[in-house]
């Protein structure tokens, strides 16, 4: 009996931690921010996708965010943050699966201006994106696969990145 009760317990702490967890993850969800500037189509689309980040736990938040490029400078790029735990690394590095999502919210949210989707980890440089490049949907290269290196073993980044790639060696 002394040992149900125990189990009661740390089952009692362990849900509340989670439910701690899970509604400070949502504060910063797309779905919840008040000026969402995308159609319905768009935010169903990027709830989906919400949804099966963070059924696998992976999920740390997501946001809208105007694009920075000069050729898209009036569109937005989506962007999902994931954990830097084991889970979330495998979830960036399944091409299948993550482009699966990314394709998901590009379709849906052409209508809203979105010009790129991004997955990348939490405090780190490791990301993916994707977008329409020479009008299809593909994830961009590695600008380092087409850059030189200088005398000091360093890349030469151009000033402006080509639209299509991502630095992916920082």
């Amino acid at each position: 009996m002394r040992n149900l009760g125990i189990i009661t317990t740390l089952t009692i702490i362990f849900n509340s931690f989670v439910m701690q967890s899970v509604f400070a993850e949502e504060a910063e969800l797309i779905r919840l921010q008040h000026r969402n500037r995308v159609s319905r189509n768009c935010l169903i689309a990027i709830m989906r996708v919400e949804d099966d980040l963070i059924n696998r736990f992976v999920l740390n938040r997501s946001s809208i965010q105007q694009e920075k490029h000069f050729e898209y400078f009036n569109s937005y790029t989506i962007f999902f943050v994931l954990s830097y735990r084991q889970a979330g690394r495998d979830i960036l590095y399944s091409p299948k699966l993550i482009t699966d999502l990314a394709k998901d919210v590009f379709i849906n949210c052409k209508d809203s201006n979105v010009s790129s989707v991004v997955f990348g980890m939490d405090a780190s440089s490791i990301h993916v994106q994707f977008g329409e490049v020479n009008g299809k949907f593909s994830a961009f290269k590695c600008i380092e696969d087409v850059v030189p290196k200088n005398s000091n073993d360093r890349y030469e980044y151009p000033r402006i990145m080509p639209w299509g790639y991502q630095a992916c060696a920082l």
